[in-house]
């Protein structure tokens, strides 16, 4: 009796073998009850996400990493000189800044604490009030700002080297007047951080309001309000979330300017409630990219359109 009882223990066990079930199975020898326990296939277990680490730089390190810090520590606003990879003076005290503005302690030196907080997404960016009051360790020491000429009284609104103090003309079928075709060093300076500015897409009319958050090459801008990113979505249409360039004319201080935008909003905001995650880029005459430091031809050749060149 025990024989055949035992055979029958053994025969379920095969079974569940032959069958190729991915379970284990127990036999209890005393009570002769089987229990299986389910496994999940190897491809439905879900592997743990790598860990980013960014190395430990100080002063005097160069090299690729220092190229990111810069570039990094340039997108929050703290770094406005020159991407070189070579970790200086320049580059430690932009360190301190953002160490300053994120509640870590104020070192120059880019440990665990400082990259935990450089790379994530609750970065505070250089707060917009305090840039003038560092602009000459920022690399934005202002100069001169141009003085604005009078509004031709004539109809000379498409005269691409004139000063308009109105918003563009926008006729029926949504085309823009051209505006002025200023250089960047200029511009800056009416274009200023924290400035306001009415935006118009040259193709469609279609407006809004944005606020110049940072930038030392060209402008980043981000729109004010949820409407506003609403107008500049509808204004992109199907090229919003892509880098395709557009002809605008930015109105500001008095001028309407010749410029170029794009639709990829990226790197970290000022901005809260607008309904937009990051920022956008706003090129003018011999604006430059921040990271290479060239000027993009895309966003000249928009800019001329906007110029009526």
């Amino acid at each position: 009796m025990i024989k055949h009882y035992f055979t029958g223990v053994v025969l379920a066990v095969t079974v569940f073998c032959a069958l190729g079930i991915q379970a284990g199975a127990q036999a209890d020898l005393d009570t002769g009850i089987v229990t299986v326990e389910e496994t999940l296939p190897l491809e439905d277990m879900q592997q743990p996400e790598p860990e980013v680490t960014y190395p430990e730089l100080e002063l005097n390190d160069n090299g690729f990493e220092v190229v990111n810090l810069q570039c990094r520590l340039r997108d929050l606003g703290y770094y406005n000189y020159k991407v070189t990879g070579y970790f200086g003076s320049l580059t430690e005290y932009a360190v301190r800044l953002f160490q300053k503005y994120n509640d870590i302690e104020v070192t120059g030196f880019v440990g665990n604490a400082t990259n935990h907080v450089l790379y994530a997404n609750e970065a505070k960016r250089m707060p917009i009030e305090e840039i003038d009051a560092n602009a000459d360790r920022l690399g934005n020491t202002p100069s001169p700002t141009p003085k604005a000429t009078p509004a031709p009284t004539s109809n000379t609104s498409n005269n691409s080297n004139a000063s308009n103090n109105s918003a563009p003309a926008v006729s029926s079928g949504g085309k823009v007047s051209t505006g002025t075709y200023m250089e960047w060093s200029q511009v800056t300076n009416i274009f200023k951080r924290g400035t306001t500015a009415t935006v118009y897409d040259f193709d469609t009319g279609i407006s809004w309001t944005v606020k110049r958050t940072g930038g030392s090459k060209h402008a980043d801008v981000e729109p004010v309000s949820a409407a506003d990113t609403a107008k500049y979505k509808q204004a992109l249409g199907k090229y919003y979330q892509n880098w395709k360039r557009h002809a605008c004319i930015v109105v500001v201080g008095g001028y309407r300017l010749a410029a170029s935008y794009h639709g990829y909003p990226h790197g970290y905001d000022a901005i809260s409630g607008n309904n937009l995650t990051g920022h956008y880029c706003i090129h003018f005459k011999n604006s430059r990219t921040h990271c290479s430091n060239k000027v993009d031809p895309d966003h000249q050749a928009c800019v001329r359109k906007a110029a009526g060149l």
